[in-house]
């Protein structure tokens, strides 16, 4: 006969599970890649690739300003257009819009040109505590590093 603390164990990890599906709460983090800000040369592709990869499975990724993601191509790939948010065009105060996105997502990717150095640094933080990873088609001087190296390789470069 199973006890009662073995149901309560089982129906906590049922309620956890059915969480995650829906969207009420994050993925599971991401190990040492979670809360890093990484940047992606090579276009759109290299972009959509470093998104899949990082994106864990069931997560949540958000656009912020990042025009013709090439959509079709990113479904071809394997990214699940359903889990994806996208502000094309974030005509007033990106850096508040991106603190939301980035409470509330897995990965966030963010446009160039919308935010200042102030809050870029700003918003890494808040990225760093709430283990959310940031990715930027170009570098954030001092803030990013790029895709694919690890932490030691990124200072050596």
């Amino acid at each position: 006969m199973e006890s009662a603390a073995q149901r309560l164990r089982r129906a906590r990890e049922a309620l956890r599970v059915a969480e995650y599906g829906s969207g009420l709460t994050r993925s599971p983090s991401l190990g040492e890649k979670s809360g890093a800000i990484h940047h992606v040369e090579g276009g759109r592709a290299a972009l959509i690739n470093a998104l899949i990869d990082l994106l864990p499975a069931r997560g949540w990724a958000g656009l912020l300003g990042v025009a013709d993601f090439g959509w079709e191509a990113a479904a071809r790939a394997g990214l699940d257009l359903e889990r994806v948010l996208t502000i094309p065009d974030p005509k007033e105060e990106p850096a508040r819009i991106a603190a939301l996105l980035i409470e509330s997502f897995d990965v966030v990717c963010i446009g160039e040109g919308l935010l200042n150095l102030r809050e870029r640094r700003t918003l890494a933080a808040k990225a760093r505590s709430c283990q959310c990873t940031i990715l930027v088609d170009q570098a954030w001087t001092g803030i990013s590093r790029p895709y694919g190296l690890s932490p030691s390789q990124a200072v050596a470069s």
